[in-house]
């Protein structure tokens, strides 16, 4: 395969291994919303939605590109807010004294781990529509004999497979 080959085959996995197998596999998907938004995430965030997995997004830095630190969504951009089933807002102002470097994070993953617990069980995902049943089909096919992605054979298999 020549180098362009090479480093398209890669991205197309890494997007399949993460939409198709890490992610369709969650029981919740956390998102970080913080600026700058990363594109990635809000695709994650939209397959999500069509795998019926229930999303977490979280803001920590309170900008207002989009509008009002006021509004409920704190500034971020309303396509990003309302597929949240809970948005946690964690402004600077609003950390608890002592709550600086590293404890932010102690504060958040335990703000985030009880919004978790608190979200309502889900006995089985949706019927997928067209585009989310594509992406799990690409990837089962793609990813299909191999178990371990550091044994060389399984990587041989992998790219067979691709």
């Amino acid at each position: 395969m020549s180098d362009e080959e090479v480093a398209r085959a890669i991205t197309w996995i890494i997007y399949l291994l993460d939409l198709g197998i890490f992610l369709y596999k969650s029981d919740v998907c956390v998102a970080n919303l913080d600026e700058p938004l990363d594109p990635g995430v809000i695709v994650e965030m939209m397959f999500s939605k069509m795998f019926g997995i229930p999303i977490i997004g979280y803001r920590t830095e309170m900008k207002t590109p989009l509008g009002s630190l006021s509004d409920p969504h704190g500034g971020l951009h309303f396509f990003c807010y309302y597929p949240c089933d809970v948005f946690i807002r964690i402004p600077n102002q609003s950390i608890p004294n002592g709550f600086i470097g590293g404890k932010i994070y102690d504060f958040l993953s335990t703000t985030i781990n009880q919004a978790i617990l608190d979200l309502p069980i889900q006995k089985a995902k949706p019927e997928l529509g067209t585009e989310a049943r594509k992406i799990v089909d690409l990837t089962t096919r793609l990813f299909e004999g191999v178990n371990n992605l550091k044994c060389e054979s399984d990587m041989r298999i992998l790219l067979s497979n691709y």
